[in-house]
């Protein structure tokens, strides 16, 4: 790129960041304490420091005792739709993708996996079961991921057949495989999987430390099935939301274990406000705690974690925004919910949370800028979809574009928290265009996912629709879809006494264990920075 286009990019950058700025009394952010070489030009590459969606915070003030942060982007050479994503306590990354196409004989077929990353995102590495050169599992478009932070164990889960699942498990990072071809608890067509771990409470179990829980959405009510053989064998589904009892459909957010082992299943959009069900006897039965507010949320899922002091905090959206709250007293009174997107971001589909130390997290959401967000746009047929097929033609969503945006707050239980956002994606080149939201939009289905990994770091799963011709041509809405990490490069460590994570740097061009050439990486100021790499 030239000095001469860097600048426009810096400039039309500049001018983002001002539009987000209403009231004369907000202070803008500093976008200088950390550059990048960019040619013949220093760009900064400051995240955006705010307190609220309305209201910048004094970057100058806080950059003294709050590590900027720096977002970068990972592409999978591989597509996904409902990205799950772990990690360890020794810093490996694993994300749920596609095989992509496979000689299984005389068919080709593509297939869910896992890729992996042990170096940061320097390379990325297919690493799910298979049988010979075939894959394992079966070709469905529900894989879920689960790494259990305590014990490394890698968890892949698919529904198949449909009145119950295939879950595979390693101990190695994917070099080897278990398998359970019937992973359920219950014999009726289920869908929107999500498995944890916790440590048991109260039954004793064999060959592995924690109870591990899958709960499936079965259409009238919500259901989990617990093993306590690490995954080798699960026990009857036992009810934990019933919709003709709590009002919630079938879907809900993802398991959550607490330091204790207890186990959470959360779900946004209740009567009332978010409900979480949670269990102390190893899921036998559920108790119900209840997140109440006059604000409506319009998705299922609720991005929910809780801290071994028994804090607890969530993350929902309403309003077309991202809210956050908090209990400081195990769920029995909450703060009232605070918007938490970024201060420009006018409309926001997708949710997830994640916690480091107490205190200290972080959450991811798509989002766009485009003028007025949802408000009095149509939709068609009744009701957001952003799927490619049948798309209404609506105008006021041409200039739409979706980034992956990625907040973290280091001292979460204060009411009035600084939050600092970045987007992982270069906003010039973004995930989606058009019209998105509820839980379609080209490809990408139901949610996201995030996790921190060992040293503290961020990595939320996303999916880039928008990868070729695309970036350039706003009258093409997605193209080629491909998984992508979501991380901070620099900024705030999550966990440890260690302030500041370490810098990742940018990667250059290469390939990946496929053979597949990678892009190289570049780097443009924006209100939320980003280095973006592909493989």
């Amino acid at each position: 790129m030239s000095a001469r286009a860097a600048v426009g990019l810096l400039l039309a950058a500049s001018a983002l960041l001002a539009g987000c700025v209403t009231s004369p009394a907000v202070k803008t952010a500093s976008t200088d304490a950390m550059g990048m070489p960019m040619g013949n030009l220093t760009v900064g590459t400051a995240g955006v420091y705010h307190l609220s969606h309305e209201a910048l915070a004094d970057a100058a003030a806080l950059n003294a005792t709050f590590p900027q942060a720096l977002g970068g982007e990972y592409l999978l050479p591989a597509s996904a739709t409902e990205p799950s994503v772990g990690a360890d306590k020794a810093g490996n990354v694993y994300m749920t993708g596609m095989e992509g196409f496979v000689d299984a004989g005389p068919e080709k077929r593509s297939a869910p996996t896992v890729w992996a990353t042990f170096d940061h995102g320097q390379s990325i590495k297919n690493v799910g079961p298979n049988v010979g050169p075939v894959p394992e599992h079966p070709n469905t478009n529900d894989p879920i991921l689960f790494v259990d932070y305590d014990t490394g164990r890698v968890f892949m889960d698919d529904i198949l057949p449909l009145s119950c699942g295939t879950l595979s498990y390693s101990d190695d990072k994917g070099a080897t495989w278990i398998t359970n071809p019937y992973s359920c608890g219950n014999t009726n067509v289920n869908d929107h999987q999500t498995v944890s771990a916790a440590k048991a409470r109260s039954h004793p179990t064999v060959g592995y430390p924690n109870v591990v829980y899958r709960c499936t959405n079965n259409g009238v009510e919500s259901g989990c099935a617990m093993s306590f053989t690490g995954g080798l064998s699960f026990t009857p589904q036992v009810p934990v939301f019933v919709s003709a009892a709590d009002g919630c459909a079938g879907l809900t957010g993802h398991l959550k274990a607490g330091p204790d082992g207890k186990m959470y299943l959360g779900k946004a959009d209740c009567p009332g406000g978010p409900k979480i069900k949670y269990t102390e006897d190893d899921g036998l039965t559920w108790q119900a705690i209840q997140i109440k507010t006059d604000l409506k949320p319009s998705d299922h899922e609720l991005g929910f974690q809780v801290d071994k002091s028994g804090h607890m905090y969530a993350t929902f959206q309403a309003k077309g925004q991202v809210w956050f709250t908090a209990s400081a007293d195990a769920g029995k009174t909450w703060f009232p919910p605070r918007n938490v997107t970024a201060p420009g971001v006018t409309a926001t589909m997708f949710n997830a949370l994640a916690l480091g130390d107490d205190g200290k997290v972080a959450f991811a959401y798509l989002g766009s800028t485009v003028p007025g967000g949802y408000e009095g746009k149509g939709s068609g047929n009744g009701g957001l979809s952003g799927d490619l097929l049948g798309q209404p033609k609506l105008p006021e969503w041409d200039n739409a574009t979706w980034n992956a945006y990625i907040g973290v707050m280091t001292d979460a239980l204060n009411p009035n928290a600084t939050i600092q956002t970045v987007t992982a994606n270069d906003p010039l080149d973004p995930l989606a265009r058009g019209l998105c939201g509820g839980t379609r939009c080209h490809g990408m289905n139901d949610f996201i996912e995030i996790a921190i990994d060992g040293q503290g770091r961020p990595w939320a799963s996303f999916v880039d629709t928008c990868t070729q011709k695309c970036v350039t041509d706003p009258t093409v809405k997605s193209d080629v879809v491909m998984g992508m990490l979501a991380t901070l490069r620099a900024g705030p460590a999550l966990r440890g006494e260690n302030l500041s994570l370490e810098l990742l740097a940018p990667q250059p061009a290469g390939k990946t264990s496929g053979g597949q050439e990678a892009q190289g990486s570049a780097i443009v100021a924006v209100p939320a920075p980003l280095v973006r790499k592909s493989y």
